[in-house]
């Protein structure tokens, strides 16, 4: 009954696009942007009519016209309807053109070329807005554009482009209008641009300014220093937890948010943390951020989605390009056949094999690999045999690779076939050979531990994209996405190879000559995802536009949980989702606009029904005495249908603090539910200065956590591991609510962008089976951030670029293992330290300036683009987790000693790209 429901709703939503589907045996007239002098010729050929005209009129202005009929009267009138022309017919059938004196003094259009200012070329996908006239408009692949029927008038209009410099102006639209040839100066990219989507798309002029230094994101974050999910720090709502290793939009859980390349799903995308970007930055282009409140076409996460798009543009004279930075190596290479609708682009990327550990943190990794002595402790010993341990020998390689392709077929500008694909591979471990420096203890004399961390994802995509008409697209895409990982915890100890005389290098050698990976316990998770989708946008009229889609998704998964320190969990399923969507944009007027949807989506796993509406509203104001403005207010229901999991390392050596595993939401629970109210407000004071403010309040009575009192169950209390989700979930509720100010400003002389973030973000949770029930702030919360970006342009060539990043207050300051390990055994008092609120002991203030130097060097046909980073560049030794050490103290009793496990100081680093 619920799938016959389902499908019904599908019908209904898109029963108003029956219509355009229709056939019929008259002849279809189709034009799209061709100039009124071509549409004629075309109706000539195809109705074989006779037609004159006067020369001298002008018969340059683009049409789009799309009708099906037998009259050739009726697609004359159509192609002439928004002109200055008219036509008679004669007696003997001719047609004659003729002026229409009573339209020529209102209606004009604006159209002609978008190009770069340096090399002529056309810029495709410029963006070009009329403030006034509500309507906007994108250059083909040619950079042609037009937008008409416009009043005449004078109007403010803005183009823009990834890569250049946005351009304002005012034109004119009267009788006289021409075309123009707009040019645009490119910018001084020397990292990767990065585009960010807001929520909803104003066409206004004050809209635009919020968004056009977000462009040079990775300007200021360099990837030769920074993985590319944390440049999304570079915006607001984002903020990225150093001690958690976390990346948290608008305060929402980080496993509530999901990550895509070309809108494909990528899966345990960073099981190492952050430490290492997932992807390489030379092949991504743009980065779309969906926030809190964001429409119904996107769905199935709480937090938000983060998309890359994968980069396919040839921006320069070049098209390849090698560069090399002390922690990695990319090379990338674009074909544009010659007299061929294809281009194509590949990007490889890999670790330095030289650097077994990322540049700048070997002595870091080196204190970090030791025995936790108080997990090491609770696990090996007692109260009364107390034991410490010495770092004999240690080991930590790390590997990743990964490989980008996409091409593109163009055979016209109202089709576009998109193909891409990403591999991706992740290689940690961690080998630590420990010697007990205790004397008086029965603990052993030497511990081997050892921890591998292995990931894989890959996804292939096709997405197809075409015109039908002048009012109506489609597009459909089919993907695969697989995600596996994979974390083993090995530890032996024993005193027989001390009393035999070995040293601890060759009790090293002994262990990880005698580990057999066969015998590992191994924590799983795999997923595998099929999806795919269609959708037609519809524009109804100039003031409504209807985006209508279904998409079907099957899902494979499986997560394994070994009984080294839990409860052996054996989860998998396979099953799928049915989802349709509907959502209008409607321009009441030229200041107000509402967006409201509806998504409905089917789950197999328990044959329910989920709807969630949105709803948003944007009103612009004209001109005002401190600049244009834009309000805006979205909100609406949101569920999940992927939850991931936070698993705590629990091993006493264990780098990694947590491991990640995903699974679909199976029949034993429900998707988790987050209502959502987000508010924001744009200022553009002038050309050179805009104003944002965001606030937002997000709401989940239902929501999930794993249940470490389970998971630590004994292996007697129950017979087999747990296979239903509500047997390790339990029950929490969150609420998170904050805001942002942004300022942007552009300084003429000297040229100088300038950037400011102040960010609120607070974040609780309330769990029935921790911390006494009580409201605490979440691992991931930062309430208060600040940061501030400068780039000064000193010439075509140079530039400087600096940022800092304050965060005065982080909570959850001990070993993740010690909340949710020890305090689970209720081990929860320790001298003057207590485990029992998390909020009690808190890091101090994360504070921390970059400074970076971009040359680029012109080389004739090739250029050479050089990087000085110096990062951290005040030696702030920032503290990422604390630790407690026992000790006897002169009375027999036990005291604690806190140890403090830090960041990196100062690390100066030297990227080098070569463009041929």
């Amino acid at each position: 009954m619920r799938i016959k429901s389902l499908i019904l709703l599908s019908f209904l939503v898109l029963i108003p696009l029956s219509g355009f589907a229709q056939t019929s045996s008259e002849t279809r007239f189709i034009t799209r942007g061709e100039s009124v002098e071509q549409a004629l010729i075309k109706l000539i050929n195809t109705t074989g009519i006779d037609l004159v005209y006067d020369p001298k009129l002008d018969l340059s202005q683009p049409v789009y016209v799309d009708i099906t009929t037998s009259d050739p009267g009726l697609i004359l009138n159509r192609i002439l309807r928004n002109t200055c022309l008219d036509f008679i017919i004669l007696s003997t059938g001719t047609y004659v053109l003729t002026e229409r004196k009573e339209v020529l003094q209102q209606f004009g259009s604006f159209f002609g070329y978008v190009v770069d200012d340096e090399t002529d070329e056309p810029i495709e996908y410029a963006t070009i807005y009329l403030a006034d006239a509500a309507n906007s408009t994108a250059t083909n692949k040619d950079g042609f554009f037009s937008i008409s029927p416009l009043i005449h008038g004078e109007y403010p209009v803005i183009i823009s482009s990834v890569g250049y410099a946005p351009r304002t102006e005012r034109i004119v639209i009267d009788a006289e209008s021409e075309g123009k040839i707009i040019r645009l100066s490119p910018k001084l990219f020397v990292g990767d641009p990065v585009v960010i989507e807001g929520n909803t798309t104003s066409l206004s002029y004050n809209k635009l300014a919020q968004g056009f230094d977000l462009t040079q994101a990775n300007t200021f974050l360099s990837p030769s220093k920074s993985p590319i999910i944390k440049a999304t720090s570079f915006f607001s709502g984002l903020t990225f937890n150093y001690a958690q290793n976390n990346l948290s939009i608008q305060g929402g859980n980080p496993s509530n948010y999901l990550l895509r390349i070309d809108e494909v799903p990528v899966y345990n995308a960073s099981p190492i943390g952050t430490l290492i970007t997932p992807f390489s930055p030379y092949a991504i282009d743009k980065i779309s951020i969906q926030k809190a409140g964001h429409n119904a076409k996107y769905g199935g996460y709480l937090a938000g989605q983060i998309n890359f798009s994968h980069d396919i543009t040839n921006r320069s004279n070049t098209n390849s390009l090698v560069q090399a930075d002390p922690n990695g190596l990319n090379l990338r290479t674009e074909i544009f056949p010659k007299d061929s609708n294809w281009k194509s682009a590949a990007t490889f990327r890999t670790n330095q094999p030289v650097m077994d550990t990322p540049y700048g943190y070997q002595s870091t990794f080196d204190n970090w690999n030791r025995l936790d002595p108080l997990i090491q402790n609770f696990l090996m010993g007692n109260s009364n045999d107390i034991a410490h341990y010495q770092s004999a020998k240690n080991e930590i390689d790390i590997n990743f690779l990964d490989g980008h392709f996409v091409a593109e077929h163009s055979p016209s500008m109202f089709s576009r076939t998109l193909i891409s694909g990403y591999l991706g591979q992740q290689n940690f471990t961690s080998k630590l050979l420990s010697e007990r420096s205790t004397l008086n203890s029965t603990q052993p004399a030497f511990v081997f531990s050892q921890e591998n961390t292995a990931s894989e994802n890959y996804l292939a995509q096709v997405t197809h994209s075409r015109v039908l008409n002048a009012r109506t697209d489609i597009s459909g895409q089919f993907y695969i996405s697989h995600s596996s990982f994979s974390n083993t915890y090995y530890m032996d100890g024993n005193d027989s190879l001390r009393l035999a005389g070995h040293s601890g290098e060759e009790a090293f050698d002994y262990y990880e000559s005698t580990y057999n990976p066969s015998n590992e316990l191994r924590d799983q998770n795999q997923i595998t995802d099929i999806t795919g989708f269609a959708e037609i946008t519809r524009y109804l009229n100039a003031r409504n536009k209807l985006l209508v889609g279904l998409e079907a998704k099957i899902i494979n998964y499986s997560f394994r949980l070994n009984d080294l320190f839990y409860f052996p969990v054996d989860n998998d399923s396979e099953f799928g989702l049915i989802t349709t969507y509907a959502n209008n944009s409607w321009s009441v007027n030229n200041n107000l606009r509402l967006e409201y949807g509806l998504r409905a989506t089917h789950s197999t796993s328990n044959n329910n029904i989920y709807l969630m509406p949105r709803l948003s509203v944007t009103y612009d104001t004209e001109n005002t005495a401190i600049g244009y403005h834009t309000f805006n207010i979205s909100g609406g229901i949101y569920r999940q249908f992927f939850k991931q999991y936070d698993v705590t390392n629990v091993g006493p050596s264990a780098l990694v603090p947590y491991n990640r595993f995903l699974t679909p939401v199976d029949a034993s629970i429900s998707p988790p539910a987050s209502y959502q109210v987000v508010f924001s407000w744009s200022v553009t004071a002038s050309e050179q200065t805009n104003i944002f403010i965001e606030s937002y309040y997000k709401w989940e009575p239902q929501s999930y956590d794993l249940n470490f009192n389970q998971l630590l169950a004994q292996p007697s209390e129950l017979l087999e591991g747990y296979r239903n989700q509500s047997d390790f979930l339990n029950d929490t509720k969150l609420f998170s609510y904050g805001g942002a100010l942004t300022v942007n400003h552009t300084f003429a002389d000297p040229d100088i962008n300038l950037k400011m973030i102040q960010q609120v973000n607070i974040s609780k949770q309330k769990n029935a089976e921790r911390f006494q029930n009580d409201w605490t702030h979440t691992p991931w919360s930062e309430p208060f951030s600040s940061s501030l970006f400068i780039e000064w342009k000193v010439n075509a060539k140079l530039s400087i670029v600096g940022n800092s990043t304050w965060t005065p207050v982080r909570y959850w300051a001990f070993n993740q293992s010690y909340y949710s390990f020890l305090a689970t055994h209720n081990e929860t008092s320790f001298g003057v330290f207590n485990l029992e609120n998390p909020e009690t002991q808190q890091l101090k203030d994360y504070f921390r300036t970059d400074l970076g130097v971009n040359y680029l060097i012109d080389l004739g046909r090739n250029t050479l683009i050089t990087r000085v980073d110096l990062v951290n560049i005040l030696n702030r030794k920032n503290e990422v987790s604390y630790s407690l050490n026992p000790m006897f103290d002169g009375n027999g009793g036990v005291e604690y000693e806190r140890l403090i496990r830090t960041l990196p100081g100062f690390i100066p680093s030297l990227s080098v790209q070569l463009n041929f």
